[in-house]
């Protein structure tokens, strides 16, 4: 859940003080080789819309590279719904560079916008508390992709989910650090120390 108070006295006038709740219920599964993902979103003083994000037959279509990044080999069909009604349906086709990660990221974004189109209006509203938001949609497919398909290999899966904080082979968070020399060309204020 998400809840903010709008504080600025100038730029919302009428609604200072006012509390904008907002609130995301999801789960995710595979079926029939689809991996689909159901939500409940809710904004205060607003009907809630139940949505799935549908990426038909993924484990055919997707590949772990020797660096961790997953790619899409083959095409992959995106269906998205608002309500049982089919608002987007696209293909992300495989594509020459390293990773998949921003095709995905363009297809995520538009059902964000129609997840808000349907909600408000309010363009005070710059962001909705949801798990397909791109950056935690993309974070959650490695994690659960990479889990399942390597279910073996704890390292190997491991090394996937660290990609995902390493594009470019530059870490993002202290987590996706290698070693100390890592920690201290990235994070200079971190103290190993604390961790060991």
């Amino acid at each position: 859940s998400y809840y903010t108070i709008v504080k600025d006295k100038i730029y919302l006038k009428e609604n200072v003080g006012k509390i904008y709740f907002d609130e995301e219920i999801s789960d995710s599964y595979i079926e029939d080789g689809n991996l689909i993902a159901v939500g409940k979103q809710q904004l205060k003083d607003a009907d809630s819309i139940n949505y799935s994000l549908i990426l038909k037959n993924i484990l055919n279509k997707i590949v772990f590279q020797k660096n961790g990044f997953l790619k899409i080999k083959e095409n992959l069909e995106i269906e998205f719904y608002i309500d049982n009604k089919k608002l987007i349906s696209e293909v992300i086709k495989p594509s020459s560079k390293e990773f998949s990660y921003m095709n995905l990221a363009k297809v995520l974004t538009k059902c964000l916008y129609e997840i808000k189109a349907k909600m408000t209006c309010d363009k005070k509203i710059k962001i909705l508390n949801s798990n397909i938001f791109p950056a935690a949609y993309i974070g959650l497919l490695v994690q659960a992709l990479s889990i399942r398909m390597y279910k073996n290999s704890y390292d190997y899966a491991m090394h996937m989910i660290t990609s995902v904080q390493r594009p470019n082979n530059i870490p993002l968070c202290i987590g996706a650090i290698t070693d100390e020399k890592d920690a201290a060309k990235y994070f200079p204020m971190f103290n190993m120390s604390e961790i060991i």
